[in-house]
């Protein structure tokens, strides 16, 4: 596919990165039929009930995993157009969730596995988790 700037020049819809390496487009990215998801640079698999450490600059937040596409039920929010989440409940309440990377199929580096956990109580992903 191709799109036309000013009618001069014309552009292709497939982008690249600086290593040569294309990004994930509709038709390449990372499918949950591919493989499961994954911890980054690990061949650990990303398991419901893990417990995950999600580092920003500031703070360290430990949380539950409680979705993971291809092994929970499908919900709406979690998967949506080709992009997927790995839900994490956090020790102070709050539902986030963390993108699994479109070309790899990995999580973000911030992201790192303290623990397996127990899959038997595993918090409920809320209806409208994102609202």
């Amino acid at each position: 596919m191709r799109y036309e700037l000013d009618g001069n020049a014309a552009v292709s819809s497939t982008l690249a990165l600086e290593s040569g390496k294309e990004l994930a487009t509709r038709e390449n990215a990372w499918k949950k039929s591919d493989h499961p998801v994954r911890y980054f640079d690990s061949l650990e698999e990303v398991a419901l009930g893990d417990r995950i450490e999600i580092r920003s600059i500031l703070f360290k937040k430990k949380g539950t995993v409680n979705y993971v596409p291809g092994i929970s039920e499908y919900h709406s929010e979690m998967e949506f157009n080709c992009l997927y989440w790995v839900g994490v409940s956090l020790d102070s309440g709050v539902f986030t969730g963390t993108l699994v990377d479109p070309d790899t199929g990995c999580l973000r580096k911030n992201v790192k596995l303290v623990s397996r956990g127990d899959m038997s109580n595993v918090p409920c992903v809320p209806d409208a988790p994102f609202e």
